[in-house]
Parts: structure tokens; sequence; C-alpha cells
């Protein structure tokens, strides 16, 4: 019965052996991989920040142009200097973003890594509590430039001026009431 026993153990070893050299993994090829995968990741978002950069480039040449043609007007230089300047963030916003990816080394150690990505990150989520906040003020100054620029028409002669300081007083309401929100959730 001894004997039973010892070979069933030895058998039960042989078997835990076989399993553990078939579940065993490669450290390095496994690093390789994710690495790999990393490189592309960044690689394809560095993309998608070149393009937005491009945009941004060619908004900001748009709403200058536009702004220099219209500094006679007070109304629509105020509104297309408030355009530009957030726009013009959203610019810097990427570039640094894009520049700080391309110097970004993934074979550093994990703590600098992350530490760079969450700081560009923390970044990111600045400018999109921003753009969310100042959106209720701007929504209504972007359509009129953007209509103005498009066709050349006045559309703010259409529009009663108290729809317009209606406008304003809450979109500034809204960004102090927006940062309480956002700092209390």
């Amino acid at each position: 019965m001894n004997s039973d026993f010892d070979s069933l153990r030895g058998r039960w070893q042989d078997s835990g052996k076989r399993a553990e050299a078939a579940l065993a993994f490669d450290a390095a090829a496994l690093r390789a991989a994710l690495a790999a995968r990393s490189t592309r990741a960044f690689r394809w978002h560095s993309r998608f920040l070149l393009a937005g950069i491009g945009v941004g480039a060619g908004a900001i040449a748009l709403l200058g142009a536009f702004l220099w043609q219209h500094l006679g007007d007070w109304r629509y230089a105020l509104m297309s200097a408030a355009l530009l300047a957030l726009v013009g963030a959203e610019f810097v916003v990427d570039l640094r973003q894009f520049l700080a990816l391309r110097s970004l080394d993934l074979g550093a150690p994990l703590l600098s890594v992350r530490t760079t990505v969450e700081a560009l990150r923390a970044r990111r989520a600045t400018m999109a509590k921003w753009i969310a906040l100042t959106s209720l003020l701007l929504w209504w100054p972007a359509l009129l430039v953007a209509f103005k620029a498009l066709t050349g028409v006045d559309a703010l002669r259409f529009v009663p001026a108290r729809v317009v300081w209606v406008n304003l007083a809450l979109g500034l309401a809204a960004i102090p009431l927006g940062l309480w929100l956002s700092s209390w959730l």
C-alpha cells in the first residue's frame, strides 16, 4: 500500500511539474510585448495630438485674422478674443503634451513614467474643466463669430440685446458655480 501511495505521489508531482512548465511564462517576453503595446498606443495618441495641434493652429490663425479685421467693432473683437484665448490655451496644452510624450522613455522606471503620464492627464483634465466651465459663456459668441466669418452677415443685429446680456450673465454666473460644484465632487 505504501508503494502505491509513493507511486501516486510521484505521478502527482510529475503532473504538477508538467503543469508548471506549461504555465510558466517568459517575463522578458511579456515585458517586451507590453512595451510594444504601450509604444504603439503612445504613438497613436501622439498622432492624434499632432492632428489637434494642426487644427488648433488653423483655428488660432483664423480667429486672429477675424480679430484683426474686427478691431473697430468692440463686440466682435471681444467675442473673438475670448474664443482665441480658449483655443490658444487648448493649443498650448496639446503642444506640451505632444512634446512630453515624444520625450517619454517607456524603459524608464515605472514610477517616473507614471508620474509623467499622471501630470499630463491632470493638465488635460484641467483644460477639459475650463472648456466645460466656459461653454455656457462662449457658445453664443462662437456661433455669432462663425456666422459672421462664414457669411459676412452681422447676426448680432437680429438678436435682441437682452438675449446677449442674459447669456453673458448666466455664463459668468455658471463659472463660479461650476468651480464650486467641481470642488465639491
